[in-house]
């Protein structure tokens, strides 16, 4: 969760016209498909807006309240679902204790992350991470959460992961965003994802591959 030193420090103005539309897709909370080949950049990018500490002033807003939520999969040990949601929500977890929201939320959300530990079990989970991204919006906060090297869950695509994202549709606003790379499999992600969420959503997920 610490930023990484190369990209925190690269100019305010690296990659600008990409970066004042990500940040305009973001401030009005729209799906977006970032499309590129493996090794042009997206990455690099990626790093260099999450971690730099004046994007969200420069390119989103000087007075919203923006969280960002990386969950790199290669802190995934099993390729799993259960695992890719429990890293998930631990990682919402993470972005809140380092934010400065009320310590009755941090502690709130940490209790969610405790009980998904001693229950383990997947729609508890899920319905945690539920809870947890809500009371982030209640208090004010636009949470983002970036899935990075997502492709790392290829051999796990199956009708159940959509259908754990279905459940957040049902119970809050959601929207896709999706840095898609040149794989089939990425694609049809793609299309199945802006098929379960459309414009009128709220939160993002950023998913990307290296």
């Amino acid at each position: 969760m610490h930023a990484p030193a190369l990209e925190a420090t690269y100019p305010i103005t690296f990659q600008q016209e990409v970066a004042e539309k990500l940040g305009e897709y973001l401030r009005q909370r729209q799906c977006v498909d970032i499309v590129g080949m493996k090794r042009v950049g997206i990455s690099n990018f990626l790093r260099f807006f999450l971690w730099h500490k004046d994007i969200i002033p420069t390119y989103i807003s000087k007075k919203d309240k923006h969280l960002f939520i990386p969950v790199d999969l290669n802190d995934l040990v099993e390729q799993e679902i259960y695992p890719f949601w429990t890293l998930t929500l631990k990682r919402i977890l993470d972005a809140t204790d380092q934010s400065g929201l009320s310590d009755m939320v941090k502690q709130k959300i940490s209790d969610l992350f405790d009980k998904s530990i001693q229950f383990q079990d997947l729609f508890l989970v899920i319905d945690n991470i539920r809870q947890a991204l809500s009371l982030l919006v209640d208090s004010g906060v636009y949470p983002t959460i970036f899935f990075l090297r997502f492709d790392r869950l290829k051999d796990t695509f199956n009708p159940s992961l959509f259908d754990n994202f279905e459940i957040f549709v049902q119970n809050i606003s959601l929207s896709l965003f999706n840095a898609e790379t040149q794989t089939i499999m990425m694609r049809e992600l793609a299309k199945r994802f802006c098929f379960i969420f459309d414009e009128s959503l709220t939160f993002e997920y950023f998913l990307e591959q290296m």
